[in-house]
């Protein structure tokens, strides 16, 4: 038996090499443990159909919407090109773990990229690339709900230690209650206090582009339908257009082209995000579930009324009364 030295004891008598019969796992150095941000994201559904799992094809179902989730927020296990994810999620300092119900991403603004790139864009190009993430997978009818943090994190020999995740989770948990994604305003001031992020002069695109004021105090939400809806406003959803804007000569008259089409494409993704939504309020097994998407219901509208009203796109007021979806769970 093996008793730790003097010079092996660290942390009040914790040894710096704790021995196994095959090999010594080396503790990590707990003073260079760095902040993170860190994200904490429910997938909507999971817990019941969990709870409720009798089969290996329960079981798979599950399994294949978390892979899902892996996959859109760019896990390297699930990528189609895993090594080319895993290197970039590397280069960035990004991390992913699937918990159950839940998924983790820890995003480290000291990487090697921050080196070139400045903290503060890595950091905003992957609390982007999550507004993507809930944006794709709210078009497949898979909802999310969560919060991110700031602060230490470690991941080391399948031990996860964080405050900042224990934040996001509080935030996820108390204070989301809707499909939607809360980040505090202290949160945000680290993420102003960042090297690089003084170079926008007072403007920051992060901030007007993706964010919008809640219902909460100090909190703030991912607010991923205007994003992805400006984001579509330059593609063809109809080809006939897109083939007169190439042929015709008259500016006037390709500049009116390419503002239809981008009304077009901004119908096209609110009839989609209302599709999902619906579909996933007829499948609402009680009235706390059903709220959580009568609330996607109202932000969907809120969304429409911002980009200019879109009335055709809009849910209907019995839908956001919930009368139509009560009584199609007591047929």
């Amino acid at each position: 038996m093996h008793f730790p030295l003097e010079s092996e004891l660290t942390l009040g008598g914790l040894p710096s090499a704790i021995r196994t019969p095959d090999r010594a796992v080396r503790l990590p150095n707990f003073g260079a443990i760095r902040d993170h941000f860190v994200v904490y994201l429910d997938v909507l559904g999971i817990g019941p159909k969990l709870r409720s799992a009798k089969s290996p094809a329960d079981l798979e179902s599950i399994y294949q919407v978390l892979r899902r989730v892996q996959q859109v927020l760019d896990h390297p296990s699930h990528a189609v090109n895993k090594k080319e994810i895993g290197r970039r999620n590397r280069e960035v300092g990004k991390r992913t773990v699937a918990l159950s119900d839940a998924i983790v991403m820890a995003v480290d603004p000291v990487s090697s990229d921050a080196a070139s790139f400045g903290p503060y864009d890595v950091v905003c190009m992957e609390m982007e690339n999550l507004v993507w993430a809930q944006a794709k997978l709210a078009e497949e009818g898979i909802f999310v709900r969560g919060g991110i943090a700031y602060g230490k994190f470690l991941l080391h020999s399948d031990i996860l230690v964080s405050p900042a995740l224990v934040e996001a989770y509080r935030l996820e948990s108390k204070v989301a209650l809707y499909p939607r994604i809360l980040i505090h305003a202290d949160t945000l001031k680290r993420l102003l206090s960042l090297p690089g992020a003084y170079a926008y002069g007072g403007e920051h695109p992060f901030l007007g582009s993706v964010l919008a004021a809640t219902d909460a105090p100090e909190h703030f939400m991912l607010d991923y339908l205007q994003v992805l809806g400006n984001a579509r406003d330059s593609d063809w959803v109809e080809p006939r257009l897109f083939h007169e804007y190439q042929t015709t000569r008259d500016s006037k008259r390709k500049q009116r082209l390419l503002n239809l089409s981008a009304v077009k494409a901004m119908a096209y993704t609110l009839q989609t995000h209302r599709a999902a939504v619906r579909s996933a309020a007829a499948r609402a097994t009680g009235a706390r579930v059903l709220e959580k998407y009568l609330w996607l219901m109202r932000y969907h509208n809120e969304v429409c009324r911002r980009m200019g009203g879109f009335p055709r796109q809009r849910f209907r007021a019995q839908e956001l009364r919930g009368i139509q979806w009560r009584k199609k769970r007591e047929v």
